[in-house]
């Protein structure tokens, strides 16, 4: 039987309220290190929404701060898709 790792990413966007893919969506993170709580990582979303994320100290705070980041910057760099049902116009320069 085979053993399935949470995706944290997943559950952070849905606490966002945004699907499950939308990691476009992130408008901007913020993170700040407090002695007593640890990582405090603040994400907001372009439609407003904010949620706050608290690792405590020595729980690996700064590498999912780092996942995160880099997940965020792979998908604002990827050009969006065209929507399912659509097919884009393509025209051959060889006919």
């Amino acid at each position: 039987m085979q053993s399935t790792q949470p995706n944290p990413l997943k559950w952070l966007l849905l606490g966002l309220g945004l699907p499950a893919g939308a990691l476009n969506e992130i408008a901007r993170i913020e993170h700040e290190v407090q002695n007593l709580i640890g990582d405090v990582i603040q994400i907001f979303a372009t439609s407003g929404e904010i949620m706050v994320i608290e690792i405590a100290p020595m729980n690996g705070g700064s590498q999912f701060l780092n996942a995160l980041e880099d997940q965020v910057a792979r998908a604002t760099a990827q050009p969006a898709q065209p929507q399912a049902g659509l097919t884009p116009n393509i025209v051959s320069f060889y006919e």
